[in-house]
């Protein structure tokens, strides 16, 4: 069986594309990497509302045309598939004409600001035969990748506990804005991060309950208990509570072989594995390794946004979406429906939600 990197490369295509949005997250994150495989990627042109930003990205990635209409980029360019990033109803509104088009689109997370524009993407791109890709970049994360090849060893037994961790700088309570606003933006810009990241390691999440607290200077912090379809159980903590420059990220995941692998920051992973020993101190287990990247290897690099991009790439030139676990559409939709749960929860008391019931 071909994988799409060698059905890309045997037929020496490139991936024909237009970039749509042309702001911070765009290019500090996203086209900084699609400029960097200018042999995967031939970038027709780029779009903003903003002229004077279209045409600053179109010199950074090279792209002949710059529009300010996103259906005249797309009408004129007739491109093999389309990055629109910006806000999430920005990202929902332009994704649909992208899809109705019949192409493959790449969006940041989430791709709408609401379970129903959601399911309206996926329902689009099912009617016009055609898929997109939402920027989940976690899953390419290599030392992530690392603890899921982790949980298939023999030694690790059946994965019966998951913990997440996400301490974020941001958002921040806008003037006049409701808890329950704060809430919905902190679970939608954050938490679909974070339970994404729960559903790649260990798959759907049957029932959730959540409860919030809000602190002062616009912050927040959530706190979700999972029963995962599987039997095993979670939890996911989402705060802004975080200082400048003290993000972080924390993974653990133990297996009832008495295994256990840690992610620290999306850089370090640490496993032990085996059986325990009584007969060496309490703190160790057989079969333990670490690993992290060198100290010099490029963030975007490390963190998975280049390997997204990448894949996006390889699946548009071979033609058809990109393998499993990329995340597709559907995660978007399943990853909004745990945020709403989980703000739904909050609301009453932290009572607990089927999340594949949800449908606001």
């Amino acid at each position: 069986m071909r994988t799409i990197a060698e059905g890309a490369e045997r037929t020496g295509r490139r991936a024909r594309v237009v970039l749509v949005g042309c702001g911070a997250q765009a290019n500090r994150a996203i086209y900084p990497c699609v400029a960097a495989r200018l042999d995967l990627f031939d970038v027709l042109a780029t779009c903003d509302l903003d002229e004077a930003r279209a045409q600053a990205t179109a010199k950074r990635v090279g792209a002949p045309r710059a529009f300010t209409d996103p259906a005249a980029a797309l009408d004129a360019c007739r491109p093999d598939g389309a990055f629109v990033i910006g806000p999430p109803a920005m990202q929902a509104a332009v994704a649909g004409r992208v899809l109705e088009r019949g192409i493959p689109v790449f969006t940041e997370k989430p791709s709408a600001p609401t379970v129903a524009g959601a399911r309206t993407l996926l329902d689009i791109a099912r009617r016009h035969s055609t898929w997109g890709q939402t920027g989940f970049m976690k899953r390419f994360n290599d030392a992530y990748r690392a603890a899921r090849a982790c949980l298939e060893r023999p030694e690790f037994g059946r994965p019966i506990f998951f913990e997440k961790h996400f301490y974020a700088q941001g958002p921040h309570r806008r003037p006049g804005q409701s808890d329950e606003e704060l809430l919905w933006t902190v679970l939608i810009m954050q938490g679909t991060h974070a339970f994404d990241v729960a559903r790649y390691f260990l798959g759907d999440i049957a029932t959730l309950s959540a409860q919030a607290v809000f602190g002062r200077d616009g912050t927040c912090a959530v706190s979700s208990q999972a029963r995962f379809a599987s039997g095993a159980l979670g939890t996911v903590q989402v705060t802004t509570l975080a200082g400048p420059g003290n993000a972080r990220y924390l993974v653990d995941i133990l297996g009832d072989g008495k295994a256990h692998v840690r992610v620290e920051d999306m850089r370090r992973l640490t496993y032990h594995g085996g059986a325990w020993n009584p007969t060496v101190t309490s703190d160790q287990f057989q079969q333990g390794y670490s690993m992290e990247p060198h100290p010099l290897a490029r963030r975007l690099w490390t963190l998975g946004h280049f390997a997204e991009v990448v894949a996006y790439g390889q699946a548009v030139a071979a033609g058809r979406p990109p393998d499993p676990p990329a995340p597709n559409l559907e995660d978007n939709l399943r990853a909004l429906q745990l945020c709403r749960a989980a703000w739904m929860s909050c609301l009453h008391g932290g009572q607990s939600v089927v999340p594949s019931e949800v449908t606001e």
